[in-house]
């Protein structure tokens, strides 16, 4: 992580989660949840969130699962919640809770 000392926690911790949460349940989600099939739209949205991160990820085949679970837990408390940032919070959580191990080791 070296350069990317701040940076990459700050965007892993506090910018991705907000957009994304935003993209994903904010805007698409709603609109899913509002159609004849919305278990389909929500399992769709998974796979596209997993596959989006596992792209990005050097461990796609750990990655897949482990975010297609997160996306459907987000959605989860985006049904209980009726609000995105609710799912932000605990999107935010889970990647200070992979980062912060990485970035001790790297400080």
């Amino acid at each position: 992580m070296p350069g990317g000392l701040v940076t990459f926690p700050v965007l892993g911790v506090l910018v991705a989660p907000v957009v994304e949460e935003l993209a994903f349940r904010g805007l698409w989600f709603e609109r899913f949840i509002h159609t004849r099939w919305p278990v389909a739209g929500t399992l769709g949205l998974a796979v596209v969130f997993a596959n989006l991160h596992a792209l990005a990820s050097p461990l796609p085949w750990l990655t897949w699962p482990v975010t297609f679970a997160l996306a459907l837990v987000f959605s989860v408390i985006f049904l209980k919640t009726s609000s995105w940032q609710a799912a932000a919070v605990a999107h935010a959580s889970y990647n200070a809770s992979v980062i912060a191990p990485l970035w001790l080791r790297s400080a």
